[in-house]
């Protein structure tokens, strides 16, 4: 399957160690058709996506949350912004369960996003 792939992300605990999955932004196929978020097992080359509701749909860069207490890599939830360009229809966060790649819970926004190039921000 060949796909373009874009904002790579990973379990943060991970860093410096060999990790197994990622996660980013996709568009699948020869006729682009797809366009959502990934995860895949870079051992096996597995791959589990989300897809958006409509092509006036972006899914910007996920941010992958480990649970507190988790025991595995994929322990934990993948927020990604997803802005909307369709008149009417407000931008939300999906919130994806890590392991299963199903989707959780959407938080709405009252406000338009801006297409954003990083999705992880810290107050000083």
């Amino acid at each position: 399957m060949k796909f373009g792939f874009e904002f790579p992300r990973y379990n943060l605990n991970y860093n410096l160690k060999p990790y197994k999955y990622i996660y980013g932004s996709t568009i699948l196929g020869s006729n682009d058709k797809f366009f959502g978020l990934i995860k895949i097992n870079v051992e096996t080359r597995e791959t589990k996506t989300w897809s958006r509701n409509h092509d006036l749909q972006i899914a910007a860069e996920p941010v992958f949350v480990p649970y507190p207490n988790g025991l595995d890599e994929d322990d934990g939830v993948v927020l990604a912004p997803i802005v909307n360009f369709k008149e009417g229809d407000a931008p939300f966060v999906v919130v994806l369960d890590a392991k299963s790649f199903t989707e959780i819970a959407r938080c709405q926004i009252g406000q338009r996003l801006p297409l954003n190039f990083h999705g992880q921000y810290y107050n000083n």
